[in-house]
Protein backbone atom coordinates (compact mmCIF):
# COMPACT_ATOMS: atom_id res chain seq x y z
CA UNK A 1 0.00 0.00 0.00
CA UNK A 2 1.97 3.26 -1.09
CA UNK A 3 1.59 5.95 1.95
CA UNK A 4 1.07 9.58 1.05
CA UNK A 5 3.96 12.14 2.20
CA UNK A 6 2.75 13.94 5.86
CA UNK A 7 2.87 17.46 5.94
CA UNK A 8 1.63 19.80 8.57
CA UNK A 9 -1.83 21.11 7.71
CA UNK A 10 -1.72 24.09 6.06
CA UNK A 11 -4.36 26.95 8.30
CA UNK A 12 -6.28 29.07 6.45
CA UNK A 13 -7.54 32.39 8.00
CA UNK A 14 -11.44 31.82 7.22
CA UNK A 15 -12.19 35.78 9.19
CA UNK A 16 -13.71 37.90 6.44
CA UNK A 17 -12.05 40.83 4.98
CA UNK A 18 -12.70 42.70 1.96
CA UNK A 19 -10.60 41.61 -0.92
CA UNK A 20 -9.48 43.54 -4.35
CA UNK A 21 -8.16 42.33 -7.75
CA UNK A 22 -4.50 41.95 -8.34
CA UNK A 23 -5.20 44.75 -10.95
CA UNK A 24 -6.67 47.46 -8.68
CA UNK A 25 -3.27 46.60 -6.43
CA UNK A 26 -1.21 47.04 -9.08
CA UNK A 27 -2.51 49.76 -10.64
CA UNK A 28 -3.90 52.09 -8.01
CA UNK A 29 -0.19 52.45 -6.44
CA UNK A 30 1.30 53.07 -9.09
CA UNK A 31 -1.81 56.02 -10.11
CA UNK A 32 -1.46 57.27 -6.87
CA UNK A 33 2.54 57.57 -7.00
CA UNK A 34 2.01 59.70 -10.61
CA UNK A 35 -1.02 61.46 -9.34
CA UNK A 36 1.10 62.58 -6.32
CA UNK A 37 4.11 63.29 -8.57
CA UNK A 38 2.38 65.73 -11.12
CA UNK A 39 0.78 67.22 -8.06
CA UNK A 40 3.53 68.08 -6.39
CA UNK A 41 5.11 69.62 -9.22
CA UNK A 42 2.42 71.23 -10.18
CA UNK A 43 1.82 72.89 -6.66
CA UNK A 44 5.73 73.78 -7.03
CA UNK A 45 5.43 75.23 -9.89
CA UNK A 46 2.93 77.70 -9.46
CA UNK A 47 3.95 78.62 -5.72
CA UNK A 48 7.26 79.43 -7.15
CA UNK A 49 5.05 81.25 -9.60
CA UNK A 50 3.61 83.22 -6.92
CA UNK A 51 6.99 83.82 -5.13
CA UNK A 52 8.07 85.67 -8.57
CA UNK A 53 5.66 87.35 -9.29
CA UNK A 54 5.74 88.52 -5.29
CA UNK A 55 9.53 89.27 -5.62
CA UNK A 56 8.99 90.95 -9.10
CA UNK A 57 5.74 92.96 -7.87
CA UNK A 58 8.31 94.47 -4.63
CA UNK A 59 11.30 94.82 -6.68
CA UNK A 60 9.24 96.81 -9.19
CA UNK A 61 7.67 98.80 -6.43
CA UNK A 62 10.88 99.71 -4.75
CA UNK A 63 12.81 100.84 -8.18
CA UNK A 64 9.37 102.88 -8.95
CA UNK A 65 9.56 105.05 -5.20
CA UNK A 66 13.38 105.20 -6.09
CA UNK A 67 13.04 107.02 -9.31
CA UNK A 68 9.89 109.23 -7.72
CA UNK A 69 12.15 109.84 -4.84
CA UNK A 70 14.86 110.72 -7.11
CA UNK A 71 13.12 113.26 -9.47
CA UNK A 72 11.63 115.23 -6.32
CA UNK A 73 15.42 115.07 -5.29
CA UNK A 74 16.62 116.58 -8.71
CA UNK A 75 13.62 118.80 -8.56
CA UNK A 76 12.58 120.47 -6.10
CA UNK A 77 16.10 121.20 -3.95
CA UNK A 78 16.43 123.82 -7.39
CA UNK A 79 13.77 125.94 -5.52
CA UNK A 80 15.22 126.71 -2.41
CA UNK A 81 19.07 126.66 -4.02
CA UNK A 82 16.83 129.43 -6.91
CA UNK A 83 15.72 131.46 -3.81
CA UNK A 84 18.31 131.51 -1.71
CA UNK A 85 20.68 132.51 -4.50
CA UNK A 86 18.21 135.54 -5.77
CA UNK A 87 18.07 136.94 -1.76
CA UNK A 88 21.54 136.36 -1.62
CA UNK A 89 22.23 138.29 -5.42
CA UNK A 90 19.72 141.07 -3.78
CA UNK A 91 21.31 141.65 -0.23
CA UNK A 92 24.28 142.42 -2.10
CA UNK A 93 23.15 144.85 -4.38
CA UNK A 94 23.23 142.76 -7.24
CA UNK A 95 19.72 142.22 -7.97
CA UNK A 96 18.09 146.03 -7.65
CA UNK A 97 14.68 145.09 -5.57
CA UNK A 98 13.23 148.32 -7.08
CA UNK A 99 13.84 147.28 -10.92
CA UNK A 100 11.12 144.73 -11.51
CA UNK A 101 11.75 144.26 -15.40
CA UNK A 102 15.73 142.99 -14.11
CA UNK A 103 13.92 140.65 -11.48
CA UNK A 104 12.23 139.36 -14.45
CA UNK A 105 15.27 139.14 -16.82
CA UNK A 106 16.71 136.97 -14.31
CA UNK A 107 14.01 134.88 -13.35
CA UNK A 108 13.78 134.17 -16.94
CA UNK A 109 17.31 133.38 -17.37
CA UNK A 110 17.44 131.04 -14.04
CA UNK A 111 14.38 129.30 -15.87
CA UNK A 112 15.73 128.79 -18.68
CA UNK A 113 18.15 126.81 -17.23
CA UNK A 114 16.84 125.04 -13.91
CA UNK A 115 13.09 123.28 -14.21
CA UNK A 116 11.36 125.69 -11.94
CA UNK A 117 7.96 125.80 -12.55
CA UNK A 118 7.98 129.53 -11.06
CA UNK A 119 9.93 131.96 -9.86
CA UNK A 120 8.55 134.74 -7.97
CA UNK A 121 8.81 138.40 -5.97
CA UNK A 122 6.05 140.56 -3.98
CA UNK A 123 6.64 143.31 -1.72
CA UNK A 124 4.54 145.05 0.99
CA UNK A 125 3.46 147.89 -1.42
CA UNK A 126 2.09 145.61 -3.72
CA UNK A 127 3.88 144.92 -6.20
CA UNK A 128 4.74 141.76 -7.88
CA UNK A 129 6.84 139.85 -10.73
CA UNK A 130 7.02 136.25 -11.36
CA UNK A 131 8.17 134.42 -14.21
CA UNK A 132 5.70 131.14 -15.39
CA UNK A 133 6.25 127.93 -17.50
CA UNK A 134 3.21 127.23 -19.00
CA UNK A 135 2.56 123.56 -19.66
CA UNK A 136 3.68 123.87 -23.03
CA UNK A 137 7.47 124.83 -21.53
CA UNK A 138 7.32 128.38 -22.65
CA UNK A 139 8.16 131.34 -20.06
CA UNK A 140 5.51 134.23 -19.52
CA UNK A 141 6.55 137.45 -17.54
CA UNK A 142 3.85 138.54 -14.96
CA UNK A 143 3.93 141.55 -13.53
CA UNK A 144 1.36 143.76 -11.04
CA UNK A 145 2.81 147.75 -10.09
CA UNK A 146 1.63 151.05 -10.65
CA UNK A 147 2.87 150.60 -14.42
CA UNK A 148 0.08 148.03 -14.84
CA UNK A 149 -2.24 149.91 -13.24
CA UNK A 150 -2.37 147.29 -10.51
CA UNK A 151 -3.19 145.13 -13.01
CA UNK A 152 -1.30 141.28 -13.27
CA UNK A 153 -0.05 141.73 -16.76
CA UNK A 154 0.86 138.52 -18.81
CA UNK A 155 3.93 139.41 -21.37
CA UNK A 156 5.43 135.96 -22.94
CA UNK A 157 9.00 136.01 -22.82
CA UNK A 158 11.37 135.80 -25.51
CA UNK A 159 14.60 133.63 -25.78
CA UNK A 160 16.53 136.55 -24.84
CA UNK A 161 14.09 137.13 -22.32
CA UNK A 162 12.53 140.21 -23.42
CA UNK A 163 8.92 140.90 -22.80
CA UNK A 164 6.82 140.49 -25.72
CA UNK A 165 3.44 142.16 -25.81
CA UNK A 166 1.01 141.82 -23.43
CA UNK A 167 -0.88 138.89 -23.76
CA UNK A 168 -3.65 139.58 -21.15
CA UNK A 169 -4.28 141.50 -17.80
CA UNK A 170 -5.54 140.12 -14.71
CA UNK A 171 -7.84 142.18 -12.54
CA UNK A 172 -7.93 141.43 -8.65
CA UNK A 173 -5.24 139.42 -8.34
CA UNK A 174 -4.02 139.68 -4.39
CA UNK A 175 -0.81 137.95 -4.28
CA UNK A 176 -0.18 138.73 -0.87
CA UNK A 177 -3.22 136.76 0.28
CA UNK A 178 -1.73 133.40 -1.09
CA UNK A 179 -0.16 130.56 1.67
CA UNK A 180 3.51 131.66 -0.09
CA UNK A 181 3.63 135.31 1.01
CA UNK A 182 1.39 135.26 3.85
CA UNK A 183 3.46 132.09 5.75
CA UNK A 184 6.80 133.51 4.75
CA UNK A 185 5.95 136.57 6.42
CA UNK A 186 5.00 135.24 9.32
CA UNK A 187 7.53 132.82 9.74
CA UNK A 188 10.13 135.66 9.37
CA UNK A 189 12.59 132.62 8.25
CA UNK A 190 13.18 130.65 4.53
CA UNK A 191 9.87 128.25 4.65
CA UNK A 192 8.20 125.87 2.43
CA UNK A 193 4.50 126.86 1.81
CA UNK A 194 1.52 124.96 2.46
CA UNK A 195 0.68 123.47 -0.96
CA UNK A 196 -1.90 125.89 -2.61
CA UNK A 197 -4.06 126.68 -5.48
CA UNK A 198 -3.46 129.89 -7.61
CA UNK A 199 -5.21 132.52 -7.02
CA UNK A 200 -5.55 134.01 -10.85
CA UNK A 201 -5.45 129.87 -11.99
CA UNK A 202 -6.92 127.63 -9.53
CA UNK A 203 -6.11 124.98 -11.30
CA UNK A 204 -2.73 124.88 -10.63
CA UNK A 205 -1.76 123.82 -7.85
CA UNK A 206 1.89 124.10 -6.46
CA UNK A 207 4.07 124.28 -2.99
CA UNK A 208 6.45 126.65 -2.85
CA UNK A 209 9.62 127.85 -1.13
CA UNK A 210 10.21 131.46 0.12
CA UNK A 211 13.14 133.80 1.77
CA UNK A 212 11.79 137.16 3.47
CA UNK A 213 14.44 139.77 3.01
CA UNK A 214 14.69 142.81 5.83
CA UNK A 215 16.33 146.11 4.90
CA UNK A 216 18.69 147.56 7.81
CA UNK A 217 16.26 149.01 9.50
CA UNK A 218 14.70 145.77 9.78
CA UNK A 219 11.63 146.56 7.82
CA UNK A 220 10.38 143.74 5.13
CA UNK A 221 11.07 144.47 1.67
CA UNK A 222 9.44 141.93 -0.09
CA UNK A 223 9.24 138.04 -0.16
CA UNK A 224 11.76 136.23 -2.84
CA UNK A 225 10.66 132.96 -3.59
CA UNK A 226 10.16 129.77 -6.44
CA UNK A 227 7.25 127.38 -7.02
CA UNK A 228 7.14 123.56 -7.86
CA UNK A 229 4.15 123.15 -10.03
CA UNK A 230 2.46 119.65 -8.53
CA UNK A 231 0.38 119.49 -10.93
CA UNK A 232 2.88 118.96 -13.42
CA UNK A 233 4.16 116.35 -11.40
CA UNK A 234 1.06 114.40 -11.90
CA UNK A 235 2.38 114.10 -15.56
CA UNK A 236 5.15 112.71 -14.38
CA UNK A 237 3.47 110.49 -12.29
CA UNK A 238 1.21 109.24 -15.27
CA UNK A 239 3.90 108.43 -17.29
CA UNK A 240 5.84 106.04 -14.77
CA UNK A 241 5.88 102.19 -16.72
CA UNK A 242 4.73 100.81 -13.66
CA UNK A 243 1.96 98.53 -15.03
CA UNK A 244 -0.79 98.43 -16.98
CA UNK A 245 -3.29 99.09 -14.07
CA UNK A 246 -0.74 100.49 -11.25
CA UNK A 247 -1.53 103.44 -9.55
CA UNK A 248 1.17 105.79 -7.90
CA UNK A 249 -0.18 108.71 -5.81
CA UNK A 250 1.42 111.35 -3.38
CA UNK A 251 0.29 112.93 0.08
CA UNK A 252 1.21 114.92 2.85
CA UNK A 253 0.50 113.21 6.23
CA UNK A 254 -2.84 114.80 6.89
CA UNK A 255 -3.59 112.64 3.80
CA UNK A 256 -4.63 115.50 1.62
CA UNK A 257 -3.28 114.32 -2.23
CA UNK A 258 -0.24 115.91 -3.98
CA UNK A 259 -0.87 114.18 -7.26
CA UNK A 260 -1.52 110.59 -9.09
CA UNK A 261 -1.53 108.61 -11.92
CA UNK A 262 -4.96 108.62 -11.94
CA UNK A 263 -7.12 110.62 -14.50
CA UNK A 264 -7.92 113.21 -11.69
CA UNK A 265 -6.73 116.28 -10.03
CA UNK A 266 -5.82 116.32 -6.49
CA UNK A 267 -8.24 119.01 -6.11
CA UNK A 268 -11.98 119.92 -6.62
CA UNK A 269 -14.00 123.11 -7.78
CA UNK A 270 -16.52 124.86 -5.94
CA UNK A 271 -17.65 128.53 -7.23
CA UNK A 272 -14.48 129.06 -8.80
CA UNK A 273 -12.07 128.05 -5.81
CA UNK A 274 -9.88 125.07 -5.67
CA UNK A 275 -10.72 122.76 -2.78
CA UNK A 276 -8.07 119.97 -1.85
CA UNK A 277 -8.91 116.49 -1.80
CA UNK A 278 -8.11 113.94 1.23
CA UNK A 279 -7.05 110.75 -0.41
CA UNK A 280 -9.77 108.73 1.53
CA UNK A 281 -11.75 111.04 -0.93
CA UNK A 282 -10.59 110.55 -3.81
CA UNK A 283 -13.18 109.62 -6.63
CA UNK A 284 -10.54 106.75 -7.92
CA UNK A 285 -11.34 103.84 -5.88
CA UNK A 286 -7.92 102.42 -5.65
CA UNK A 287 -6.58 105.35 -4.37
CA UNK A 288 -9.39 105.74 -2.10
CA UNK A 289 -9.04 102.17 -0.85
CA UNK A 290 -5.76 101.74 -0.67
CA UNK A 291 -5.54 105.21 1.60
CA UNK A 292 -7.86 103.79 4.09
CA UNK A 293 -6.57 100.67 4.43
CA UNK A 294 -2.44 102.59 4.98
CA UNK A 295 -4.48 104.38 7.25
CA UNK A 296 -6.28 101.57 9.50
CA UNK A 297 -3.12 99.59 9.30
CA UNK A 298 -0.88 102.38 10.59
CA UNK A 299 -3.34 103.95 12.88
CA UNK A 300 -2.99 107.28 11.22
CA UNK A 301 -0.42 108.33 8.40
CA UNK A 302 2.03 109.72 10.86
CA UNK A 303 2.47 106.13 12.14
CA UNK A 304 4.29 105.36 8.96
CA UNK A 305 8.06 105.88 9.83
CA UNK A 306 9.52 103.75 7.09
CA UNK A 307 9.06 102.27 3.77
CA UNK A 308 6.46 99.20 3.74
CA UNK A 309 5.42 96.29 1.48
CA UNK A 310 1.87 95.23 2.22
CA UNK A 311 -0.89 92.85 0.30
CA UNK A 312 -4.37 94.32 0.27
CA UNK A 313 -7.53 93.63 -1.43
CA UNK A 314 -9.04 96.52 -3.31
CA UNK A 315 -12.31 96.89 -5.39
CA UNK A 316 -12.34 92.75 -4.86
CA UNK A 317 -8.80 92.60 -6.03
CA UNK A 318 -5.44 91.37 -4.64
CA UNK A 319 -2.80 94.59 -4.99
CA UNK A 320 0.62 95.06 -3.82
CA UNK A 321 0.95 98.11 -1.76
CA UNK A 322 4.27 100.03 -1.36
CA UNK A 323 4.12 103.34 1.30
CA UNK A 324 7.35 105.09 1.09
CA UNK A 325 8.06 107.92 3.03
CA UNK A 326 9.88 111.24 1.31
CA UNK A 327 11.34 114.08 3.56
CA UNK A 328 14.14 116.88 2.74
CA UNK A 329 16.01 118.93 4.93
CA UNK A 330 13.64 121.89 4.73
CA UNK A 331 11.11 120.39 6.14
CA UNK A 332 8.96 118.59 3.32
CA UNK A 333 7.78 115.40 4.50
CA UNK A 334 5.46 113.31 1.79
CA UNK A 335 4.40 109.76 1.37
CA UNK A 336 4.52 107.76 -2.00
CA UNK A 337 2.06 105.30 -2.64
CA UNK A 338 1.93 102.73 -5.51
CA UNK A 339 -1.12 100.09 -5.61
CA UNK A 340 -0.13 96.92 -7.68
CA UNK A 341 -2.46 94.90 -8.81
CA UNK A 342 -1.73 91.02 -9.15
CA UNK A 343 -3.41 90.64 -12.13
CA UNK A 344 -0.75 92.50 -13.91
CA UNK A 345 2.02 90.23 -12.84
CA UNK A 346 0.07 87.21 -13.96
CA UNK A 347 -0.47 87.03 -17.12
CA UNK A 348 2.84 84.96 -17.70
CA UNK A 349 2.51 83.45 -14.51
CA UNK A 350 -0.95 82.01 -15.84
CA UNK A 351 0.09 80.78 -19.41
CA UNK A 352 2.98 78.95 -17.26
CA UNK A 353 0.39 78.02 -14.95
CA UNK A 354 -1.93 76.67 -17.74
CA UNK A 355 1.47 74.82 -19.33
CA UNK A 356 2.21 73.23 -16.58
CA UNK A 357 -1.12 71.72 -15.91
CA UNK A 358 -1.80 70.83 -19.66
CA UNK A 359 1.83 69.02 -19.24
CA UNK A 360 0.44 67.67 -16.08
CA UNK A 361 -2.62 66.21 -17.56
CA UNK A 362 -0.12 64.98 -20.63
CA UNK A 363 1.70 63.36 -17.80
CA UNK A 364 -1.09 61.53 -16.13
CA UNK A 365 -2.94 60.21 -19.15
CA UNK A 366 0.66 58.47 -20.46
CA UNK A 367 1.25 56.83 -16.97
CA UNK A 368 -2.36 55.83 -16.87
CA UNK A 369 -2.25 54.46 -20.65
CA UNK A 370 1.07 52.95 -19.53
CA UNK A 371 0.02 51.37 -16.40
CA UNK A 372 -2.95 49.86 -17.67
CA UNK A 373 -0.94 48.16 -20.36
CA UNK A 374 1.32 46.97 -17.63
CA UNK A 375 -1.15 45.59 -15.67
CA UNK A 376 -2.93 43.63 -18.09
CA UNK A 377 0.51 42.04 -19.55
CA UNK A 378 1.60 41.12 -15.90
CA UNK A 379 -1.99 39.89 -15.10
CA UNK A 380 -2.78 37.74 -18.09
CA UNK A 381 -0.32 34.91 -17.53
CA UNK A 382 -1.31 35.02 -13.87
CA UNK A 383 -5.59 34.85 -15.02
CA UNK A 384 -4.31 31.97 -17.11
CA UNK A 385 -2.41 30.59 -14.33
CA UNK A 386 -5.68 31.10 -12.11
CA UNK A 387 -7.98 29.14 -14.78
CA UNK A 388 -5.38 26.42 -14.66
CA UNK A 389 -5.59 26.29 -11.12
CA UNK A 390 -9.72 26.02 -11.32
CA UNK A 391 -9.46 23.37 -13.70
CA UNK A 392 -6.62 21.15 -11.83
CA UNK A 393 -9.11 21.98 -8.49
CA UNK A 394 -12.37 20.57 -10.64
CA UNK A 395 -10.71 17.43 -11.66
CA UNK A 396 -9.64 17.90 -15.00
CA UNK A 397 -6.75 16.35 -16.63
CA UNK A 398 -5.94 17.87 -19.76
CA UNK A 399 -4.64 21.60 -18.32
CA UNK A 400 -2.14 23.55 -20.49
CA UNK A 401 -0.36 25.85 -18.34
CA UNK A 402 -0.08 29.71 -19.95
CA UNK A 403 4.06 30.77 -20.91
CA UNK A 404 5.27 33.59 -19.89
CA UNK A 405 8.08 36.17 -21.13
CA UNK A 406 8.41 37.31 -17.21
CA UNK A 407 10.85 35.01 -15.74
CA UNK A 408 9.38 35.11 -12.27
CA UNK A 409 5.65 34.12 -13.67
CA UNK A 410 7.31 31.30 -16.05
CA UNK A 411 9.11 29.70 -12.79
CA UNK A 412 5.41 30.15 -11.01
CA UNK A 413 3.92 28.27 -14.09
CA UNK A 414 6.22 25.59 -14.27
CA UNK A 415 6.32 25.36 -10.40
CA UNK A 416 2.95 24.79 -10.48
CA UNK A 417 2.45 22.47 -13.53
CA UNK A 418 5.13 20.16 -11.59
CA UNK A 419 2.76 20.40 -8.35
CA UNK A 420 -0.14 19.34 -10.53
CA UNK A 421 1.84 16.18 -11.34
CA UNK A 422 2.61 15.70 -7.67
CA UNK A 423 -1.26 16.09 -6.89
CA UNK A 424 -2.29 13.47 -9.31
CA UNK A 425 0.21 11.32 -8.05
CA UNK A 426 -1.52 11.08 -4.74
CA UNK A 427 -4.85 11.53 -5.78
CA UNK A 428 -4.22 7.73 -7.43
CA UNK A 429 -2.35 6.66 -4.43
CA UNK A 430 -5.02 7.77 -2.01
CA UNK A 431 -7.77 5.82 -4.08
CA UNK A 432 -5.64 2.63 -4.16
CA UNK A 433 -5.34 3.34 -0.15
CA UNK A 434 -8.93 3.96 -0.06
CA UNK A 435 -9.76 0.67 -1.98
CA UNK A 436 -7.29 -1.23 0.38
CA UNK A 437 -9.20 0.48 3.24
CA UNK A 438 -12.38 -0.18 2.37
CA UNK A 439 -11.93 -4.21 2.36
CA UNK A 440 -9.76 -3.90 5.40
CA UNK A 441 -12.90 -2.02 7.03
CA UNK A 442 -15.54 -4.65 6.32
CA UNK A 443 -13.49 -7.48 7.45
CA UNK A 444 -13.13 -5.65 10.53
CA UNK A 445 -16.84 -4.99 10.88
CA UNK A 446 -17.77 -8.49 10.37
CA UNK A 447 -15.55 -9.15 13.74
CA UNK A 448 -16.92 -6.75 15.42
CA UNK A 449 -20.45 -7.76 14.83
CA UNK A 450 -19.42 -11.49 16.10
CA UNK A 451 -17.79 -9.82 19.44
CA UNK A 452 -21.07 -7.66 19.76
CA UNK A 453 -22.91 -11.14 19.52
CA UNK A 454 -21.03 -12.59 22.06
CA UNK A 455 -21.46 -9.90 24.55
CA UNK A 456 -25.09 -9.76 24.45
CA UNK A 457 -25.20 -13.41 25.21
CA UNK A 458 -23.06 -12.84 28.42
CA UNK A 459 -25.14 -9.87 28.99
CA UNK A 460 -28.26 -11.24 29.31
CA UNK A 461 -27.00 -14.50 31.23
CA UNK A 462 -25.38 -12.00 33.52
CA UNK A 463 -28.74 -9.74 33.77
CA UNK A 464 -30.67 -13.16 34.92
CA UNK A 465 -28.42 -14.16 37.26
CA UNK A 466 -28.32 -10.62 38.92
CA UNK A 467 -32.39 -10.83 39.07
CA UNK A 468 -32.09 -14.27 40.86
CA UNK A 469 -29.73 -12.98 43.08
CA UNK A 470 -32.06 -10.23 43.89
CA UNK A 471 -35.24 -12.40 43.97
CA UNK A 472 -32.91 -14.46 46.87
CA UNK A 473 -31.84 -11.60 49.27
CA UNK A 474 -35.50 -10.47 48.90
CA UNK A 475 -36.71 -13.63 50.70
CA UNK A 476 -33.72 -13.27 53.12
CA UNK A 477 -34.43 -10.36 53.94
CA UNK A 478 -38.14 -11.66 54.33
CA UNK A 479 -36.70 -14.21 56.93
CA UNK A 480 -34.24 -12.45 58.12
CA UNK A 481 -36.38 -9.08 59.20
CA UNK A 482 -39.17 -11.24 61.29
CA UNK A 483 -37.37 -12.75 63.92
CA UNK A 484 -35.12 -9.36 64.33
CA UNK A 485 -38.55 -7.81 64.62
CA UNK A 486 -40.24 -10.17 67.13
CA UNK A 487 -37.13 -9.95 69.05
CA UNK A 488 -37.04 -6.32 68.93
CA UNK A 489 -40.64 -6.12 70.17
CA UNK A 490 -39.81 -8.71 73.15
CA UNK A 491 -36.61 -6.61 74.42
CA UNK A 492 -39.04 -3.41 74.11
CA UNK A 493 -42.20 -5.08 75.83
CA UNK A 494 -39.10 -6.26 78.99
CA UNK A 495 -37.39 -2.79 79.09
CA UNK A 496 -41.35 -1.51 79.35
CA UNK A 497 -41.87 -4.40 82.57
CA UNK A 498 -38.42 -3.37 84.31
CA UNK A 499 -39.31 0.12 83.98
CA UNK A 500 -42.98 -0.30 85.62
CA UNK A 501 -41.26 -2.50 88.54
CA UNK A 502 -38.65 0.42 88.52
CA UNK A 503 -40.87 3.00 89.33
CA UNK A 504 -42.86 1.03 91.86
CA UNK A 505 -39.84 0.50 93.91
CA UNK A 506 -39.50 3.82 93.88
CA UNK A 507 -42.69 4.68 95.03
CA UNK A 508 -42.46 2.15 97.74
CA UNK A 509 -38.91 3.62 99.05
CA UNK A 510 -40.26 6.57 99.03
CA UNK A 511 -43.53 5.66 101.18
CA UNK A 512 -41.34 3.98 103.51
CA UNK A 513 -39.35 7.46 104.02
CA UNK A 514 -42.73 8.80 105.31
CA UNK A 515 -43.30 6.07 108.23
CA UNK A 516 -42.62 6.87 111.41
CA UNK A 517 -38.93 6.61 112.65
CA UNK A 518 -39.75 3.62 114.93
CA UNK A 519 -41.33 1.56 111.78
CA UNK A 520 -38.27 2.87 109.52
CA UNK A 521 -35.92 1.36 111.57
CA UNK A 522 -37.18 -2.38 111.39
CA UNK A 523 -37.29 -2.09 108.30
CA UNK A 524 -34.13 -2.96 106.34
CA UNK A 525 -34.10 -0.77 103.26
CA UNK A 526 -30.22 -1.90 102.07
CA UNK A 527 -31.98 -4.48 99.95
CA UNK A 528 -34.33 -2.74 98.62
CA UNK A 529 -31.92 -0.12 97.16
CA UNK A 530 -29.59 -2.27 95.35
CA UNK A 531 -32.48 -4.14 93.56
CA UNK A 532 -33.63 -0.59 92.70
CA UNK A 533 -29.76 -0.41 91.15
CA UNK A 534 -29.61 -3.62 89.79
CA UNK A 535 -32.70 -3.16 88.02
CA UNK A 536 -31.66 -0.04 86.71
CA UNK A 537 -28.55 -1.32 85.15
CA UNK A 538 -30.50 -3.78 83.54
CA UNK A 539 -32.27 -1.60 81.99
CA UNK A 540 -30.09 0.36 80.61
CA UNK A 541 -28.56 -2.98 78.80
CA UNK A 542 -32.07 -3.60 77.35
CA UNK A 543 -32.55 -0.31 75.66
CA UNK A 544 -28.38 -0.32 74.07
CA UNK A 545 -29.18 -3.85 73.49
CA UNK A 546 -32.19 -2.45 71.62
CA UNK A 547 -30.48 0.13 69.70
CA UNK A 548 -27.93 -2.38 68.43
CA UNK A 549 -30.64 -4.38 66.95
CA UNK A 550 -32.51 -1.33 65.35
CA UNK A 551 -28.75 -0.64 63.76
CA UNK A 552 -28.00 -4.06 62.45
CA UNK A 553 -31.53 -4.24 61.03
CA UNK A 554 -30.66 -0.66 58.98
CA UNK A 555 -27.82 -1.24 58.05
CA UNK A 556 -28.95 -5.06 56.56
CA UNK A 557 -31.77 -3.12 54.64
CA UNK A 558 -29.67 -0.87 53.30
CA UNK A 559 -27.13 -3.63 51.88
CA UNK A 560 -30.49 -5.58 50.30
CA UNK A 561 -31.04 -1.87 48.46
CA UNK A 562 -28.00 -1.54 47.41
CA UNK A 563 -27.53 -5.26 45.57
CA UNK A 564 -30.70 -4.74 44.33
CA UNK A 565 -30.39 -1.60 42.73
CA UNK A 566 -26.40 -2.30 41.66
Amino acid sequence: MTTAPQSNPIELDQTPKRRISLRAALLVPFLLQIFGAVGITGYLSIQNGQRTVNDMATRLEKATSKQIGQQLDGYLPLVPKLAQINADAARSGNLNLQNLTQIGQVFCSQMQNFPVGYAAFGTPQGEYIGVERLDTGKLVINEQSARTNGKLAVFPATESCDRGPMSEAKDDYKFAGESWYVETVKAQKPVWSSIYNWDDKPGVMSVSYNTPLYGPDKKLQGVMGGDFILTQLSGFLTKLEVSPNAKVFLMERSGALIASSADQQPFIMEGGKAKRLNAEESSDPVIREAAAQLNQKFEGFAGIGAAADLTAKLQGQNHYLNVTPWTDSQGLDWLIVMAVPESDFLGAVAANTRQTILLCVVALIVATVLGLWTSRWILSPIQSLNQAADAVARGDEAVELPQSNIAELQSVSQSFGAMADRLRYVLSALQTDNQTLGAQVEEKNQALKEALSRIRGKQDHAVQKQREDRAKLANLSTQIGYPVSSMQTELDSAQVNLTTILDELCSYREQIQQLPLELRQEITTADLDAMIGDLRKRTIVLEQGSQRIDSLSDNLKQHIQHIQQG
